[in-house]
């Protein structure tokens, strides 16, 4: 028993085939090293057909079993169905392992936006002008932070309507002699804001219950097409 683990470990085959009853380690001890180390496939020998011994023989990790005396005919199906088997436990081995590291990636990215999102909530609570942006139902601190970062000094514009121009939310108008028409918003300025403002739109006309003018507004300028902000 001894001398067939040396061997396998040497060899790396493809399988070893074991008898039960050998000198020191005994078959069932030696397929279990050679399963826990993952060496290769194992095929167990043996004069005894026992449920017990059968049973023993799986949960040592053998992937066939063959009770002596037997025929050429029935060994090399064993070996084939052995070395098949063993084949597709290393490569479900090698895709859980692939799958451990993903998921402990996941969990240090998990871990890295949490950390993230608190420092933004912190940013947020000890900023009176974010804590009044919040106030607007489905604006929240990430909206709100960079509505602030993105506007900077308000007092540069002088009407509100004109913050809606800033970031690309008003219409494009063409008008010429007879023709006079308004087109899809400009997109013009910070795109980040313009997303973050339009799912704020978005959160406000679909999932606030509560009712408010701004969300009544929103409500009749998406029922006539108006591209004008409220």
């Amino acid at each position: 028993g001894d001398r067939a683990i040396e061997l396998v470990r040497e060899l790396l085959p493809d399988l070893a085939i074991l008898d039960v009853k050998m000198p020191g380690k005994d078959g069932l001890e030696v397929a279990r090293l050679i399963n826990q180390e993952k060496l290769c496939g194992v095929l167990i020998l043996t004069a005894f057909s026992q449920r017990e011994i059968v049973e023993d023989a799986r949960d040592a990790g053998a992937l066939a079993y063959l009770v002596k005396p037997f025929q050429k005919a029935d060994l090399v199906p064993a070996i084939e169905v052995a070395i098949g088997r063993f084949r597709e436990l290393r490569s479900l081995t090698g895709e859980i392992d692939a799958l451990g590291e993903q998921l402990e990636a996941r969990k240090a990215i998990e871990q890295q936006v949490g950390d993230l999102d608190r420092k933004v909530l912190k940013l947020a609570r000890y900023d009176a002008q974010v804590r009044r942006f919040m106030t607007v139902p489905g604006v929240g601190p990430i909206t709100a932070l960079c509505f602030k970062a993105t506007i900077d000094d308000p007092t540069r514009f002088k009407r509100s309507r004109s913050v809606g121009a800033y970031v690309g939310l008003t219409s494009r108008r063409h008008a010429s002699g007879e023709l006079d028409w308004s087109g899809r918003i400009s997109k013009c300025g910070d795109a980040m804001l313009r997303m973050y403002l339009f799912e704020a739109a978005g959160v406000l006309l679909t999932r606030v219950p509560k009712w408010s003018a701004l969300r009544l507004g929103g409500r009749d300028s998406s029922a006539t097409g108006s591209a004008r902000p409220r």
